[in-house]
């Protein structure tokens, strides 16, 4: 019988990795476990809501670039579904809690459109993402007539606010979809397509795998979850503003890499990728408390991706060959 495995060898790395990250942040950057000193108010777990969005996409890109694919508009897909959003409360008379399924919706359709265009029209997934980012901020721009939407009610804005304990709920709702995502690439058929896919998507149909229809899903799922991300956004910023999240697309992909998914498709971990997610956003946390200007950040996370893209690509061969 063999041992139930929790996680594995590449897994407890990120843990390890994320352990030291915290430690070495811990004792050398102020302010990063308090602020001014209260110890009634952790600022990690204060930080930890600025995670969510980028969390809960990260979740069903993990599954696209195990395919081999990518997804560059999901920053936009959020700030449409956003937008939306806004709109209906401030110019159509909608509550707020009646447009919030509007959002969902909104992004749900986004991603099938990627997705129908990605499959069903053998259109790479680089090209069409890319397009539909910018046509996806278009159409935000347009709605709103480039004019943010505030003045939201107070329930709604508090959405992001409400805690259990120190803890943020947004943040283990999150938590939740990130554990379930795993159990579900795991030990599902799921996964296992999934990673078929992206090890050989020729052999994957001749072996009767529904390559279309599985990541036609994937980029739907994907919409789905930038919809969920959108009012969790517009709450925490108490605002839906067209020009936000316009590195959204970074941080996602960052943590999925960072977590271990290899970028041309073939392997990965959604648990890895939470991690990854923790390792990313301490690292922002504190290059925010040093005063590090956005563009620098922007540059390291740029080449964080490139060195464990190529990391990852190593391991793997170097795994291959033994």
């Amino acid at each position: 019988m063999k041992p139930l495995r929790i996680l594995t060898a590449h897994e407890w790395g990120l843990l390890l990795v994320a352990t030291l990250l915290f430690s070495a942040c811990a004792y050398t950057v102020e302010g990063f476990l308090f602020y001014d000193g209260e110890l009634d108010t952790w600022a990690l777990w204060d930080r930890s809501r600025h995670l969510v969005e980028i969390g809960l996409i990260a979740i069903p890109m993990t599954l696209i670039i195990c395919t081999g694919g990518i997804d560059l508009s999901v920053g936009s897909i959020m700030v449409l579904s956003a937008m939306v959003m806004g709109v209906a409360f401030r110019d159509w008379g909608w509550s707020m809690w009646a447009a919030l399924p509007l959002s969902i919706l909104v992004g749900t359709l986004a991603g099938g459109f990627n997705g129908w265009l990605g499959s069903y029209l053998a259109i790479a997934p680089l090209v069409v993402t890319l397009a539909t980012r910018a046509l996806y901020r278009g159409l935000a721009l347009g709605i709103s007539q480039a004019d943010p939407v505030s003045q939201l009610p107070t329930e709604f804005v508090m959405i992001s606010e409400h805690s259990w304990g120190l803890i943020p709920y947004t943040f283990l709702f999150m938590t939740f979809l990130i554990l379930v995502g795993h159990l579900f690439f795991r030990k599902s058929w799921i996964g296992r397509y999934t990673v078929a896919i992206g090890t050989n998507e020729i052999a994957a149909d001749f072996a009767a795998i529904p390559t279309k229809a599985l990541k036609f899903g994937l980029y739907t799922f994907c919409g789905l979850m930038c919809g969920i991300a959108a009012p969790i956004y517009v709450s925490r910023f108490a605002t839906a503003n067209p020009e936000h999240a316009g590195t959204l697309e970074l941080d996602v992909i960052a943590a999925v890499v960072v977590g271990g998914t290899r970028i041309t498709g073939g392997s990965g971990s959604v648990l890895g990728t939470g991690l990854g997610l923790a390792i990313v956003g301490m690292l922002r946390f504190a290059l925010d408390l040093q005063a590090v200007s956005q563009q620098y950040q922007t540059i390291l996370m740029g080449l964080v991706v490139i060195v464990m893209a190529v990391l990852n690509e190593w391991t793997t061969r170097r795994s291959q060959s033994h």
